[in-house]
């Protein structure tokens, strides 16, 4: 009996943190578009920094998340496409970066499985989300140059957000 509600709390967890981190994305940071330039997108640290469940599972919350997201933004797909992406390739990346992948049990952290693991996880988790939300928004190339900037000013400061949400979580 422990053990599910051990697995209640879990989920329970990381869904109280999932809709805060929405209500913050959607109510205030994007309405800080920094003069059009950089957007950030902090809900996606609740996806990079969840525990390690069964793939299928990861890939239901992202998409979830990411629907959500497109719901509150009329955004038409592109955040459920770049979050359910994100949450596919997470439990990849883990398993190649980190040496005891499988004996992680908490929440993905940089003191869970180590800094720079932990910063190249979300390094290219955030290019990924962010480089699949702005160029399926942008929908050409034709402003090529400004949507590569945005894309990284948006994903530097995004990962800032995901190691400050990691200390949250970790400490």
């Amino acid at each position: 009996m422990d053990s599910m509600n051990v697995i209640g709390n879990k989920w329970l967890s990381l869904l109280l943190q999932a809709v805060i981190l929405l209500c913050l994305q959607v109510f205030l940071f994007s309405n800080l578009h920094f003069d059009g330039w950089c957007l950030p997108f902090v809900y996606i640290s609740v996806l990079i920094c969840m525990p390690v469940m069964p793939r299928w599972a990861e890939v239901l919350v992202g998409a979830v998340i990411g629907w959500t997201m497109d719901i509150c933004c009329s955004s038409a797909g592109m955040h459920t496409i770049a979050c359910t992406c994100l949450s596919w390739l997470r439990p990849m990346l883990l398993e190649r970066m980190v040496q005891d992948a499988d004996r992680i049990t908490g929440d993905v952290t940089h003191r869970s499985i180590g800094l720079s693991a932990f910063v190249r996880l979300t390094l290219i988790l955030c290019l990924l989300h962010h480089g699949m939300v702005f160029m399926l928004d942008a929908w050409s190339i034709m402003q090529i140059g400004y949507t590569t900037l945005r894309w990284l000013l948006s994903s530097a400061i995004s990962i800032l957000f995901v190691y400050a949400y990691s200390t949250l979580r970790a400490s």
